[in-house]
């Protein structure tokens, strides 16, 4: 896994100011990633809203907690498109607007029942 530490950073990257090794932060996030992609590999918004809820669980509900945590949330914007639960409730209400339900399918595809109606 290349990190972004071993990149040279662009001005939208995330700099990173705590005192732990940004290396291992990376590597954390990249795991948790990593494990969604393998459980949820062929569900877009599946991997998105799963990789969201892990971040929160691994490192909490407040992006600005210090600097590890900001410099966690940064990252994981930045490499895997990391969006709070406010802003996934926002996607996933936008998703719907357009016919495409919380599995990122629409009504042809999904296999889970989610437009059938009783």
């Amino acid at each position: 896994m290349t990190l972004l530490s071993e990149f040279e950073l662009h001005e939208d990257a995330p700099v990173y100011q705590g005192t732990a090794s940004p290396e291992a932060i990376e590597i954390t996030v990249g795991k948790l990633y990593s494990e969604v992609v393998h459980r949820y590999s062929t569900y877009e918004a599946v991997v998105r809203s799963h990789f969201c809820q892990r971040m929160r669980e691994a490192y909490g509900d407040d992006e600005n907690l210090d600097p590890e945590v900001q410099y966690a949330f940064a990252f994981a914007r930045h490499t895997y498109d990391y969006v709070s639960e406010e802003e996934l409730l926002e996607i996933e209400a936008e998703d719907s607007n357009n016919g495409i339900c919380s599995h990122g399918l629409n009504w042809l595809t999904c296999p889970c029942g989610c437009f059938e109606v009783d």
